[in-house]
């Protein structure tokens, strides 16, 4: 029978060994993109820059040895198996490129949306671990090197200026609720990812996103195949039509679909978390890694809207 602490040191194991391992394959998907597909040069430079985000979080994570990870508190080991769980979905991403780049048939366009992804699926990893790690005094001496806090003020402008577009009214809400938790004091903070949530979820699905709309569509029969109840099932159905609407998902390439049926269900998770910890309260770590990772999921979804929405 394992310990608690052989059981987290397995976990960073793993950890660890997924991101060498993604650093390899991008590495030489990189080399593949260059040799064989002409004008490369976005889809090699969406590549090359996860690759580096991929590097910048191992280099914090070979820090937790033995003695670091028992260091880490509770609710921040918490947060950490939150991070291997968006470092897994991001390689399930990776994993699926690689095979679509074996593919030359595949279009360049949709080649360079899912490479932009995968890019997208990195920095998001990366401002969660910045967020996460931040308040572990184990940690926090490396986390600057992540670069996160202007990843995630370019994130914000984006997601302000696609609202403003969507609806005005909406964005003006957005601005202010994202003023107000850059400045709230830390122990009511919390108190803001209920307002995140009702501006994403509330207000901007039920908009867009109604039932009568994604209940026609041509992947809502496997969506609903889903073992859920029936409002978390909407959790999941209500981003992915935000993301791609009508779209017939055979015509979209392996990647691409990972990644809609990713981010949906990180939305799905993200409702729940939004509203546990909306109401009853967590440290200032929590709510700012779950608020900067609802954001930078939802400027995610945003990018993939652009490109694949019908």
């Amino acid at each position: 029978m394992t310990s608690d602490i052989d059981d987290k040191k397995e976990l960073v194991k793993r950890h660890i060994q997924g991101l060498k391992e993604t650093k390899k394959t991008l590495g030489k998907d990189k080399e593949t993109v260059r040799k064989t597909i002409k004008g490369y040069k976005s889809i090699y430079d969406s590549l090359d820059q996860a690759e580096s985000l991929v590097g910048k979080i191992e280099a914090v994570v070979v820090n937790l040895d033995d003695t670091g990870i028992s260091q880490i508190s509770s609710s921040g080991w918490n947060r950490y198996q939150d991070i291997v769980y968006d470092t897994e979905t991001a390689c399930s991403s990776g994993e699926a490129f690689h095979q679509d780049l074996s593919d030359h048939s595949k279009r360049q366009r949709d080649l360079a949306a899912s490479a932009n992804g995968i890019h997208a699926s990195w920095a998001t990893t990366n401002v969660n671990s910045y967020y996460s790690f931040k308040a572990e005094p184990v940690l926090e001496p490396f986390v600057e090197a992540l670069e996160a806090q202007a990843t995630l003020n370019d994130r914000s402008e984006f997601v302000k200026a696609e609202l403003k577009i969507l609806d005005s009214s909406i964005a003006d809400t957005f601005d202010k609720v994202l003023r107000d938790w850059k400045t709230a004091d830390p122990e009511v903070k919390y108190t803001r990812l209920l307002d995140l949530r009702s501006i994403i979820f509330d207000q901007l699905f039920e908009m867009f996103c109604p039932e009568s709309q994604y209940s026609r569509t041509p992947w809502h029969k496997l969506a609903s195949s889903l073992k859920q109840k029936p409002k978390l099932r909407k959790r999941f159905c209500q981003p992915k039509f935000f993301m791609i609407g009508n779209t017939d998902e055979t015509s979209l390439i392996r990647t691409a679909v990972t990644q809609v049926d990713s981010l949906a269900f990180r939305m799905q998770k993200h409702f729940n978390d939004l509203a546990e910890y909306g109401k009853y309260g967590k440290d200032e770590a929590t709510t700012d890694s779950t608020f900067s990772g609802v954001l930078s999921t939802f400027y995610e979804c945003l990018q993939v809207r652009s490109n694949y929405y019908v």
